[in-house]
């Protein structure tokens, strides 16, 4: 059977961009083309350090020529994970962060190439920010509520409350087997 690997890559909902030897693309799938606005007809050929722009850091210094660099050069991977913020800026000026891989392609222990998978991260992003004010709301509600000496208050009821259902569910358990005997 063969497999449909065009399909499959289709499917991912990551960016995937496939290079050769020099550099130039010959794939990317259609969420990569969606994320970089750019179609299939415009890129492929094209060197993907020339069409791919990427900022890492507060101060968005360019990342340049690394993608290829590292897969083809280095040969090892790369990934976003490694820098501070990295952000892709599209081709028709569109920014978002992103979280990355680059790869080198190995055949018969040959580098063939390198494979670039990509993703936006804008909701995890405001997930991890509304996650870190959570936290911080948490804490000072925590300090808030022990300086009152409303939290131990509050556990006191609690307490009392699991203590109250564990004997409701201990009668309910009895009443039960009196009514089976």
């Amino acid at each position: 059977m063969e497999i449909p690997f065009d399909k499959i890559l289709s499917s991912i909902g990551e960016g995937v961009v496939v290079f050769d030897v020099k550099g130039q693309i010959i794939y990317l799938n259609p969420h990569a083309s969606l994320l970089l606005d750019y179609t299939r007809s415009e890129i492929i050929g094209k060197k993907i350090d020339d069409v791919i722009s990427m900022t890492v850091g507060d101060a968005h210094n360019p990342l340049r020529d690394n993608i290829s660099k590292v897969a083809l050069e280095f040969k090892k991977p790369m990934n976003s994970s490694e820098h501070l913020e990295t952000v892709f800026l599209t081709s028709r000026g569109r920014s978002f962060p992103t979280a990355f891989i680059t790869t080198p392609i190995f055949m018969q222990n040959e580098i063939t190439g390198g494979i670039f998978v990509f993703r936006n991260t804008t909701v995890e992003e405001k997930n991890k920010s509304e996650l870190i004010k959570n936290r911080e709301d948490i804490s000072r509600l925590t300090g808030e509520l022990k300086a009152k000496g409303d939290l131990e208050k509050i556990n006191k009821l609690m307490i009392g409350r699991e203590l109250k259902m564990i004997e409701l569910k201990q009668e309910i358990e009895r009443l039960k087997r009196e009514k089976v005997s």
